[in-house]
């Protein structure tokens, strides 16, 4: 075997049989785009904070007040409230009302043993909160949030600086 024959046959290696590894059966297909999506999913879950209480939410919300808009004089709190991921940063990340059917808070909160799975399919769809005096304008109504977060399950006050520009810190 010479030199010029073995640089032909490390190709068809590579482009033959390398490809039926991860191809034609199923222990050595998923050994590597098992490991690959693994990362990817532990990674995008640990980006966010758990409660410093009970250690086992990520969900946080604040509560609303609604807002006249003719003077911009706080009322009444509603009842629904508006949900937030925080980031290791942070970095709040809407996920919206929980009466709201289009919101991504429903399913975080009704089954939060999904997170993880939840989190890998909305993450493109999260979007960073950033709002200087904490006002929520919807269509004809406008709401303003209380700076504190509390926890979603345990319902204590989790965060230690008041939300500013979409930021706050854990305890």
């Amino acid at each position: 075997m010479n030199t010029q024959n073995f640089w032909l046959i490390i190709p068809l290696v590579i482009g033959f049989i390398l490809p039926s590894f991860f191809f034609l059966g199923k222990k050595p297909k998923n050994i590597f785009l098992s490991a690959v999506d693994e990362y990817f999913y532990t990674r995008r879950a640990n980006l966010f904070e758990k409660c410093p209480r009970c250690k086992d939410s990520k969900v946080f919300y604040c509560k609303l007040y609604e807002v006249e808009p003719s003077d911009m004089e706080i009322g009444e709190q509603i009842d629904d409230n508006c949900y937030y991921l925080i980031s290791k940063e942070g970095q709040l990340y809407t996920l919206g009302f929980l009466y709201d059917i289009n919101s991504l808070a429903l399913a975080f909160i009704e089954e939060p043993h999904k997170f993880n799975s939840y989190i890998n399919q909305f993450y493109p769809l999260l979007e960073p909160y950033q709002s200087l005096a904490n006002i929520i304008e919807l269509e004809d109504e406008i709401f303003w949030q209380e700076p504190d977060l509390f926890c979603s399950k345990c319902h204590e006050q989790v965060n230690q600086t008041p939300i500013y520009l979409g930021r706050t810190f854990i305890r």
